[in-house]
């Protein structure tokens, strides 16, 4: 999960020189002598793995970070704008007072 000792893996996968050296005294017709496209495939492979799962980590920590830090207030510029608009209408001389009977209706 960590993609600790991934070299070794690699390494694994590529031809072992004695057993698939048909001129060598330890070749062995049997043995499966893996690819010589294990370093390109697995290099590539962690790269982009590795660049991948640090954006979607840093994605996670940015959205969260988002959404903690959102102003979740009830009300915005905009309730205020209709407010000062409704409350000009009972005091247009902007007095800051508006008669008790204009409150109940």
């Amino acid at each position: 999960a960590t993609g600790e000792a991934w070299q070794d893996i690699m390494l694994s996968c590529l031809p072992p020189k004695a057993k698939c050296d048909k001129q060598s005294e330890n070749f062995d017709p049997t043995e499966s002598c893996g690819s010589p496209f294990a370093y390109p495939y697995f290099i590539s492979f962690y790269t982009l793995c590795s660049f991948l799962i640090i954006n979607l980590f840093v994605a996670v920590i940015m959205d969260n970070f988002d959404y903690l830090t959102r102003d979740w207030s009830i009300l915005g510029p905009h309730h205020l704008d209709e407010f000062i608009a409704l409350w000009s209408e009972y005091d247009p001389d902007a007095k800051g007072r508006i008669k008790h009977l204009d409150v109940v209706t």
